[in-house]
């Protein structure tokens, strides 16, 4: 994945919606809101990941909201407890994406599962760390 990229997903926020508010993720930035909601769900791990826009090529709205649905599933399939998020780029002319937020899943599994929906990259973190930007093509 080309450089400039990479940064443009280091400098996302990934905002996860919960009932009681929302969580805003950067990467590299240690976060407590996140940290209590690891916690109160005996979570030690987790992953931010899309199945919007592959490759980073942009989709039309029924195209990403299919994928999306179609990750929803995998993951409901797989028991995982996931919320669903927003990843808010601070590039104007890229949408936001839906996103899901997905608790107790391995960072190798992660790395599959951006792989199996055609992400350049998803975010990960265990608890006590930073969260960590991943490149799934070069993993």
């Amino acid at each position: 994945m080309n450089s400039e990229l990479f940064e443009a997903y280091k400098n996302t926020t990934y905002r996860v919606y919960l009932t009681h508010g929302e969580i805003d993720i950067k990467i590299g930035i240690m976060n407590l809101l996140l940290h209590e909601l690891l916690l109160s769900n005996n979570s030690e791990s987790w992953a931010f990941v899309t199945a919007c826009n592959p490759y980073s090529v942009m989709q039309d709205a029924g195209v990403n909201t299919l994928l999306n649905t179609q990750l929803e599933d995998y993951l409901s399939g797989k028991q995982y407890l996931f919320f669903k998020g927003m990843g808010v780029g601070d590039d104007d002319s890229w949408e936001a994406e839906a996103s899901l937020m997905v608790l107790d899943i391995r960072k190798e599994d992660a790395v599959k599962l951006g792989k199996q929906f055609k992400q350049n990259a998803i975010v990960v973190g265990v608890i006590g760390n930073s969260p960590e930007l991943i490149d799934c093509l070069n993993e």
